[in-house]
């Protein structure tokens, strides 16, 4: 306490369960000089993202959900901050609120951070601000960058028309694709067969 200020602590049981209003109250010989709001509010939670993985070269959109995400009113900007362990060296990029519960923002570019030919993919710490403006290590989630997919060959190249042949797509970087069709057309003089 000095002239100029006074602190308190107040208990953790106020804000354990629940969003709760507090009163703060200066009182000066009984007579109540002036009272303040102050709110809790639950701690911010992210659940998960998607998509999980994205080009190195940033510029993908990531979605967001988060539990506890205050009101636009209480926290009307957000952003995204993309590290390595949230503390270090660090991106952070506006995040748009879509609505309660789902924030969207943008990958950043980190290709100097890829070394090519050795670095197939890179995992990140996604993390979104606190009403404090921090970023809190516990709610952080996974996004992996990785090299782009090439396609550089099939084999066989061709075969009798009555004959199923097995045919090989060979590349780069396809275990890094999250989901892979490989998607054939067959054209005749008068038909044109897809398969996937």
């Amino acid at each position: 306490m000095t002239s100029l200020s006074v602190t308190c602590e107040v208990p953790a049981f106020f804000y354990r369960n629940e969003t709760a209003q507090a009163y703060v109250s200066l009182v000066y010989e009984g007579i109540l000089l002036r009272r303040f709001d102050f709110q809790f509010y639950l701690p911010l939670e992210l659940v998960s993202i998607y998509p999980r993985r994205g080009p190195y070269l940033g510029g993908t959109i990531l979605f967001l959900q988060a539990v506890n995400l205050p009101l636009q009113s209480i926290q009307p900007s957000l952003s995204c901050r993309f590290s390595y362990d949230l503390e270090g060296s660090s991106y952070t990029l506006a995040a748009t609120r879509l609505n309660d519960t789902f924030v969207s923002c943008l990958t950043p570019d980190i290709s100097t951070e890829f070394t090519p030919g050795t670095d197939s993919y890179k995992d990140i710490l996604v993390g979104l601000t606190e009403l404090d403006g921090t970023y809190s290590l516990k709610q952080k989630l996974k996004f992996t960058y990785q090299n782009k997919e090439t396609l550089v060959s099939i084999t066989p190249v061709n075969s009798f028309i009555d004959q199923k042949p097995y045919i090989t797509v060979t590349g780069t970087n396809f275990l890094n694709v999250a989901s892979l069709c490989v998607k054939a057309v067959f054209q005749s003089n008068q038909h044109e067969l897809i398969f996937n």
